[in-house]
């Protein structure tokens, strides 16, 4: 790799022309992340597979809260914000970081359940941004949330900071705390921007020494609390530490096959976590862990990404995560054209470029954050939110799946998820208190290959197996993703229902037969599929189960 020496003579780093590739491959893996993962936020790996066989190119969830092709949600949104506010003012981000989130508030709409230009957003991060509104102060509105909100967004201080960890650090903490208070938020933030710090630098993570990663997160809870103590927000005499040491228990798991690991991720998670969660689920111990595992065992870009998105659960958000840190490594010239092509924002941020690769002052982009997202709002979110209906589903805990009583569209799932940094209530399979997030996924134990072998299928007990592995291959030019073949004979259909068998060709009639005679059941035309519960004597898989419905209270480890 063409390295140079830097300006200020003190070290060695790529050359402008590599940083260039690498931050914009960043960049763009941040956005398609979101995007490819945000219209099946909510899902289980089942699920995906049985609407689009892998989930491989941009598609639509026209829900309640709409997901329109190819455009980012509230991940790439929060992350651009943040990268116009350090260009602005390197030496205080967060300042400019909470005034772009408050603007994007106040010039877009606020009927029809619209949070100005915001999409995806929850509970924690509305009241963040309505109390900045009012002026608390930058700092006045912090939420005491353990969920990923500042993780998926981070990405932008490590192009600035990349070869500068003293600085990354210290800016790292005052970036999260306008919007979280908790180690566990921070720290996890941290932890994905140093992983893609150090893709930026060395093209690579081979290099990366995890010691290195987990110290870096212990001295940022250690400086977090002093913060928070001081302002009142914590009590106690030591920080907490529940991500570093989940961290440090997980790096034992990142040699590990895939089903292995992130089951493992998931088991750790669940100790600390204030109800049932999977290694996808928006606590940041549980879907921020398992995106640095995805990251570090990628083969490619691209893999990174789809097998991620492919997992489910908080699809958008790992997905920006896992993007924003491979997109790092890889660089831009690992991206599809095909994702490309679909993406609204292509082109939109490009100017933020050259400016983090020269580590600029007092710059301001040609059209702000709000013109290009006043737009979009205007084109693609408006025009549905005018006839949506008036009425919303519960949001929470209530099992949003295919044929729930709480779903408007039987075959494809409504926003399922009130905030994708909130734990979706996606029946993720597998079973037991520590189930396996990849339940519905088969592996080849055969080939003596790495994790990235999976491909979705269905549960083993449903006949023959079915499935396109997952990073087999780039997507085909112009087309759309690998939908789930229909159904032949003996082939599976979904978790909890008896397998479709072809008809059998009708013999022909012996003379004399009445005409009245009726076929057989299996001869019958099949109806339009329609979600079935197993017979009573068999026990529904618990990918297919609904879920107990949790309390409002037991939401504060899954806020923004």
């Amino acid at each position: 790799m063409t390295t140079t020496t830097q300006t200020d003579g003190t070290h060695t780093g790529p050359s402008a022309s590599v940083l260039t590739d690498r931050i914009r491959g960043s960049l763009y893996g941040l956005l398609i992340g979101d995007a490819l993962g945000c219209p099946i936020e909510g899902w289980s790996p089942g699920k995906i597979q049985r609407r689009y066989g892998v989930l491989a190119m941009m598609e639509e969830n026209m829900g309640w809260s709409p997901r329109p092709r190819g455009l980012h949600s509230d991940d790439g949104q929060q992350a651009i914000a943040l990268c116009d506010a350090i260009l602005e003012d390197p030496d205080a981000p967060a300042v400019g970081f909470a005034r772009g989130l408050v603007e994007l508030y106040t010039d877009g709409p606020k009927d029809r359940d619209m949070f100005g230009h915001h999409r995806g957003t929850g509970r924690n991060f509305r009241t963040t941004v309505l109390k900045l509104e009012e002026g608390a102060g930058v700092y006045g509105a912090s939420q005491p949330s353990a969920g990923n909100g500042n993780a998926m967004l981070i990405a932008p201080a490590a192009w600035y900071w990349r070869d500068d960890l003293a600085t990354l650090s210290a800016r790292v903490i005052d970036i999260s705390l306008v919007k979280q208070h908790s180690t566990c938020g921070v720290g996890s933030a941290a932890a994905v921007a140093f992983v893609t710090a150090h893709g930026l630098q060395e093209g690579g993570f081979d290099g990366l020494e995890l010691t290195d990663l987990l110290e870096f997160v212990i001295d940022i809870e250690t400086r977090v609390h002093e913060r928070a103590s001081d302002r009142g927000l914590v009590r106690g005499a030591s920080p907490d530490r529940t991500f570093s040491s989940s961290l440090r228990r997980a790096l034992s798991l990142f040699d590990r096959k895939r089903r292995q690991a992130l089951a493992g991720i998931a088991k750790i998670a669940n100790e600390t976590a204030d109800r049932r969660v999977f290694a996808t689920s928006g606590y940041s111990v549980a879907s921020v862990i398992a995106s640095l595992y995805m990251t570090l065992t990628a083969r490619s870009l691209f893999d990174g990404i789809l097998d991620t998105v492919n997992l489910g659960g908080d699809a958008d958000t790992t997905g920006a995560m896992v993007g924003s840190m491979v997109g790092a490594a890889f660089g831009f010239g690992a991206v599809p054209s095909e994702w490309l092509e679909d993406l609204v924002a292509r082109g939109a941020f490009d100017d933020r470029v050259p400016p983090m690769v020269q580590r600029a002052r007092g710059w301001r982009p040609a059209r702000s954050l709000v013109e290009l997202e006043r737009a979009w709002t205007t084109k693609l979110i408006e025009p549905f939110a005018k006839e949506r209906p008036k009425f919303k589903p519960r949001p929470l805990g209530l099992g949003f799946g295919p044929g729930s009583k709480f779903s408007l569209d039987p075959g494809f799932d409504t926003d399922t998820a009130e905030d994708e940094d909130e734990d979706p209530p996606a029946r993720l399979g597998g079973s037991g208190p520590f189930a396996s997030p990849l339940a519905d996924f088969v592996f080849d134990e055969d080939e003596d290959k790495d994790n990235d072998d999976a491909r979705p299928s269905a549960p083993a007990k449903q006949g023959p197996r079915r499935g396109v592995k997952a990073a087999s291959a780039k997507p085909a030019p112009g087309g759309r993703s690998a939908r789930a073949a229909k159904p032949t004979s003996a082939e599976p259909t979904r978790a909890g229902e008896p397998e479709r068998v072809a008809k059998p060709e009708r013999a022909a009639k012996p003379a004399g037969a009445a005409k009245a005679e009726k076929p057989e059941a299996a001869e019958k035309p099949e109806k339009p599929e329609k979600p079935e519960m197993p017979e009573a004597a068999a026990k529904p898989s618990a990918s297919e189960a609904e879920p107990e419905p949790e309390a409002d209270a037991q939401l504060s480890l899954f806020g923004d």
